[in-house]
Order: C-alpha cells, then structure tokens, then sequence
C-alpha cells in the first residue's frame, strides 16, 4: 500500500514538474478536474487524501507567480 501511494506522489511530482510549471490558474484547475479546496491570493490548496478520520490530509500546494504557476508542495498535514 505505501509503495502505490508513493508511487502515485511520485508520478505526480513528474507531471507536474514537466506539464504545469507556468499554466495559468485556470489551466491547473483544468487539469486537476476540480476547483481548489483552499483559494488563497497567490496559492491554491487541493486536498488530495484524509487519514485517521480527517485529522491528516495529503495535499497539493500550487504556488503563483504573476498568474503563473511557479511551485508546488505535495505533503501530509
């Protein structure tokens, strides 16, 4: 089970280093399928797993710059 849920981070952290790095908001949200869980100014939140009843979660951080996406974070909460 850790090995899939790895694998899954790690495909992607690939897809997202080689196809998102500068897409615009509108095109990330395109792409996820979904409007972010958490709008901030210049960072969108999607939540992508809970655990142990919600007290954890694994989410994705998008970062912008200029209206572009310049970085992400994938991690457990």
């Amino acid at each position: 089970m850790i090995k899939c849920n790895t694998l899954k981070s790690e495909m992607l952290d690939k897809i997202l280093e080689e196809k998102m790095i500068g897409k615009s908001h509108r095109e990330t949200q395109k792409f996820l399928g979904r409007p972010a869980d958490i709008i901030n100014e210049n960072e969108r939140t999607y939540i992508l797993k809970t655990y142990c009843f919600g007290i954890f979660s694994k989410k994705l951080h998008l970062y912008f710059y200029e209206g572009r996406l310049r970085d992400y974070y994938i991690g457990i909460f």
